[in-house]
């Protein structure tokens, strides 16, 4: 019972991040969550390398925790204040403000952000916690811890920092190059991410690295300062999160029935019973590498257009070459399914219905909305007008 408890718990405070119009709410909201997050890793209290994630979890996000609240602290002695628009409505009057200072606070800051993220280069964490806890939690820290980070990290960031301006462009504070440092965060994330994915046999650390170079995707759209970057990112974290559900889902249902988690645990699976799951493995990877026809596709479209709109021509370029990169590691696993032939030791793959169900509603979810995407550009809409009014 205290699995589902602390589950329940841990969304809840992710709700509470989203929502988040004050420091201290945002900084306990965040803790909230990680600590449940903590929890959840080591849940598998027999497991060494479960345990193992757990505290490297708590090692990390302490220090960035804690780095956070630092920066935080210098925001409240600057502006008097833990409101968002009372801090945004003292910063707005630079005669008096100290740049330096508000530029430091804002970099302790977002390492905590960051790390929710995981960003480079707040990433350390991720591959080791997302491979040493049960997939179910992969699955829901790589989704949900996400998502909470992305909604908080838009947050603070547009109505707190920067001002609305004519034509749904944004405005940072005089002095302050926030923007400038997050676009080379962006590039890093993106390269690092995928690059470093290339080498890897695990498929839930694969995933991993996968899930820090689309963090630094869908940082493309923050960094442009306009409206149409935040819809196209909001975009894209919806769109990721249907295609990384389902790639975890068949991850859970290999390592259930085999025991293994490697890419050879796939080999010839679609000749060995598997047929439905190699399908709709291929599909959630095209989508993650944005293959037309894709949801994932349409993503990338939508965060390309708003970088090229932006005249970031360099930053399209580099999420182009970095995406081309991204097709090699997400074809081995392909290769693997459709074109060896099995050993004999890889093991049968067993399924039950809701394994089925629920693989087929993602993939068809992938597919859909890759054709007919209007309802998730609506949902985008509606949910930057909660702090950018109307758009």
């Amino acid at each position: 019972g205290e699995y589902y408890a602390i589950l329940l718990a841990s969304t809840f405070a992710m709700f509470l991040m989203a929502e988040s119009a004050n420091l201290l709410m945002a900084y306990l909201a965040l803790e909230f969550v990680s600590l449940t997050s903590y929890i959840l890793t080591g849940f598998l209290r027999h497991n060494r390398r479960s345990l193992e994630a757990a505290l490297k979890y708590l090692i990390y996000g302490g220090v960035a925790s804690g780095t956070m609240i630092y920066g935080m602290s210098w925001i409240f002695g600057i502006t008097g204040s833990l409101d968002f628009s009372v801090i945004n409505k003292v910063l707005s009057t630079p005669e008096h403000l100290p740049v330096l200072a508000v530029f430091i606070a804002l970099v302790l800051i977002l390492t905590g952000m960051g790390y929710k993220v995981s960003s480079v280069p707040f990433h350390m964490w991720a591959p080791d916690v997302y491979t040493g806890a049960p997939i179910p939690i992969t699955t829901f820290l790589a989704i949900g811890s996400k998502a909470a980070g992305f909604a908080l990290l838009t947050r603070f960031f547009f109505p707190a920092i920067s001002h609305l301006a004519a034509g749904g462009s944004w405005t940072a504070l005089a002095g302050v190059d926030w923007p400038q440092l997050l676009l080379v965060v962006c590039v890093i994330t993106m390269t690092l991410g995928n690059l470093a994915a290339l080498q890897q046999t695990n498929m839930k650390r694969l995933l991993a690295y996968s899930s820090i170079a689309q963090a630094g995707y869908a940082l493309m759209g923050f960094v442009v300062l306009s409206n149409d970057g935040i819809r196209a990112m909001l975009f894209y974290l919806f769109a990721y999160y249907v295609m990384d559900a389902g790639a975890f889902l068949v991850v859970m249902i290999v390592a259930n029935s085999t025991g293994r988690e490697d890419v050879e645990a796939y080999r010839g699976l679609a000749w060995r019973g598997g047929i439905v799951p190699a399908v709709a493995l291929t599909i959630f990877l095209f989508s993650l590498t944005g293959i037309p026809l894709t949801v994932g596709f349409i993503g990338k479209f939508y965060l390309f257009a708003a970088v090229i709109k932006g005249q970031f021509y360099i930053l399209a370029i580099v999420g182009i070459l970095n995406s081309v990169v991204s097709l090699y590691y997400y074809l081995k696993p392909i290769r693997m399914m459709f074109f060896e032939q099995p050993r004999g030791d890889e093991g049968t793959v067993r399924f039950e219905a809701w394994n089925y169900s629920l693989m087929g509603v993602l993939a068809c979810a992938t597919i859909v909305f890759g054709l007919y995407w209007s309802p998730i550009i609506s949902f985008a809409n509606r949910s930057l007008s909660f702090f950018t009014g109307p758009a």
